[in-house]
């Protein structure tokens, strides 16, 4: 899930192209594609730089304020359910979501 999050947020620059690597084989190849290729390199660093300010994953504040309201709507979720769930006094097992968090 992590690679795929990880890739999506990387492709979104113009102009650079798509680097997600599947295999080890491939992640070494790019590296060492990008070291050879100067020119290259230097022309992605710059879209990257030119874009980053108008990019959600450059733009800090927005992106720590959205968080903030997920983790506020998770917590809010996980305390209806808990109360719409509670076990009776004396019960023993733990409290389980009857549903899967999906971010």
């Amino acid at each position: 899930h992590a690679a795929r999050v990880a890739a999506s947020s990387a492709s979104q620059f113009h102009g650079v192209p798509h680097m997600a690597a599947i295999t080890l084989h491939e992640y070494v190849a790019q590296g060492i594609a990008l070291g050879r290729r100067k020119r290259r390199t230097r022309r992605m660093k710059t879209a990257i730089q030119e874009q980053r300010l108008d990019s959600p994953l450059f733009y800090t504040q927005r992106w720590v304020r959205d968080w903030e309201r997920l983790l506020a709507q998770v917590w809010d979720t996980y305390l209806a359910a808990a109360a719409a769930h509670r076990p009776s006094p004396g019960h023993r097992e733990h409290f389980r979501l009857p549903y899967h968090l999906v971010l």
